[in-house]
């Protein structure tokens, strides 16, 4: 290489310009896909969490041979909530007292922390705790838990049928259900 006297080196305007333009694309092309791909992470950690409070209660009352409770955790966590809203988690535990309420005499199973990230989980008015009877299978009518990004849209919806059995159907491409059920 020959060293032209008064000439410096360096980049150009315009090859930072072009370089600016490429890593700008990137990024927007790179930022959607990433958080879609967090977002996924996130509902499929929920789907687990209550797949496994789901078989945990279950499992025990088929064991125990005596009712199992599942409840969204009220305020503070100490006992369950009565609302639908399980976003801010929620509890297991065996109902040796039979009041399906958390208590002093009952045996906690599973605790499980409040949702991050934005998420949402919402059940079915009617279902604020879901009793699993000593055939393992829940009582009353089939559970839903809808997942939300924040109150805006529905991700999917977890259903839990009386048979103690858990299916998830995801939204449809495209598609923009409300969060709520």
């Amino acid at each position: 290489m020959i060293a032209v006297p008064g000439r410096q080196r360096g980049l150009s305007l315009t090859e930072v310009l072009i370089a600016l333009a490429l890593m700008l694309l990137a990024t927007c092309v790179v930022l959607p896909a990433a958080a879609s791909a967090l977002e996924r992470v996130r509902v499929a950690r929920v789907q687990g969490e209550l797949a496994e409070s789901f078989l945990q209660c279950a499992r025990h009352a088929v064991a125990a041979g005596a009712p199992a409770v599942l409840c969204p955790s009220a305020a503070g966590g100490a006992g369950c909530g009565d609302a639908n809203d399980w976003s801010g988690g929620w509890l297991a535990f065996a109902d040796l007292d039979g009041d399906r309420r958390y208590g002093a005499g009952d045996t906690l199973l599973r605790r499980s922390p409040a949702l991050d990230g934005g998420l949402r989980l919402l059940a079915s008015s009617q279902r604020t705790r879901i009793v699993f009877q000593p055939h393992g299978g829940s009582a009353g009518s089939n559970a839903s838990f809808a997942v939300c990004a924040g109150s805006r849209q529905r991700l999917g919806t977890l259903v839990l049928s009386n048979a103690g059995q858990f299916r998830w159907r995801g939204r449809t491409s495209g598609s923009r259900e409300p969060c709520e059920i």
